[in-house]
């Protein structure tokens, strides 16, 4: 039997897509925890490597989670929303409460501002997705149309 290629420029565009979120990830992982960590007068280095890392991880599942329930599961981006705030909110907690930050105002600061910048980059990134299908699908009914004439 025939078996259809996979579109050359997909996967990089996946990679590059996934590249972007971790980054993202990343950037708003050391962001919410500089202050803290300057705060408490813990060593930097560490502390931070230990909060970027616990960043790309929840960064990695919450991208996960939105790409499954999104477009896989529910077609309904709520549900990949909603996904994607909880994973946050665990994620901030969990990694702050295993970093040893006990003060309640810090867990709650590190968790509101990682929530605020997580889901902003999750809305952009879909709207980002959004647009670009709109996009592809515009172009395939151009070409139909042009083709079929």
């Amino acid at each position: 039997m025939y078996r259809q290629r996979q579109h050359p420029a997909t996967f990089p565009a996946a990679v590059q897509e996934t590249l972007i979120v971790l980054a993202g990830s990343a950037i708003i992982g050391a962001a919410v925890a500089l202050p803290v960590i300057i705060g408490s007068k813990a060593p930097l280095l560490p502390a931070l490597t230990r909060s970027v890392l616990t960043a790309l991880v929840i960064g990695a599942f919450a991208a996960a989670a939105f790409t499954v329930l999104y477009r896989i599961i529910a077609r309904k981006p709520l549900s990949g929303f909603l996904a994607v705030f909880f994973i946050i909110l665990a994620g901030t907690v969990l990694g702050s409460l295993l970093g040893g930050e006990r003060m309640p105002s810090h867990i709650f600061l590190m968790t509101f501002f990682a929530e605020a910048f997580g889901m902003a980059m999750c809305a952009y990134m879909f709207r980002k997705t959004v647009l670009l299908n709109n996009g592809l699908s515009r172009k395939q009914r151009q070409l139909k149309e042009n083709s079929g004439s």
